[in-house]
């Protein structure tokens, strides 16, 4: 594939995320998939390593009430994804983001009022949340990780 990046699109009602070939060199767009999900599409943040995506999901496929988290392994060449994983969400997130590290992919949920932590596999699979769901009032609209690594910064929509 000539030079350029991949671009990935979460396509909520249509359930899948579209991938596109971006060329650096006239700024052109190439379709290259459409992944089918098993859920809503929502969020989407990317490994620091390039191997995966993720996508906050709106149902997992049995049950639309249960968000879930899947991580989308990523093709080195073609950019094209597939399905790796899928891990059960504590509420639908609206934002997700992985930490410095890849080790742990943090969510925020306007819906259900928490953020949770997720732990990453060596093989870059989210598992289940683990340690904390923080509760926090009214809901947790984004999460941003300072560029050492060492906070989070969490807004929400209505506590003051």
């Amino acid at each position: 594939m000539a030079s350029g990046h991949f671009v990935y699109v979460s396509c909520q009602k249509g359930r899948r995320v579209d991938v596109a070939h971006l060329d650096d060199a006239t700024g052109d767009l190439a379709p290259v998939q459409s992944l089918a999900l098993p859920g809503d599409g929502m969020a989407l943040a990317a490994a620091p390593d390039g191997r995966h995506v993720y996508a906050a999901l709106y149902g997992d496929g049995r049950d639309d009430k249960q968000p879930a988290l899947a991580s989308l392994a990523i093709d080195a060449e073609s950019g094209a994804l597939e399905v790796a994983g899928l891990a059960p969400l504590p509420a639908r997130t609206s934002f997700i983001t992985v930490a410095p590290g890849g080790r742990f992919l943090l969510a925020a949920s306007v819906a259900g009022s928490v953020v949770a932590s997720l732990p990453i596999n060596a093989d870059g699979v989210v598992r289940r949340a683990a340690g904390v769901v923080l509760p926090v009032r009214d809901g947790a609209h984004q999460i941003m990780v300072t560029a050492d690594g060492g906070r989070a910064l969490v807004p929400n929509l209505g506590a003051d």
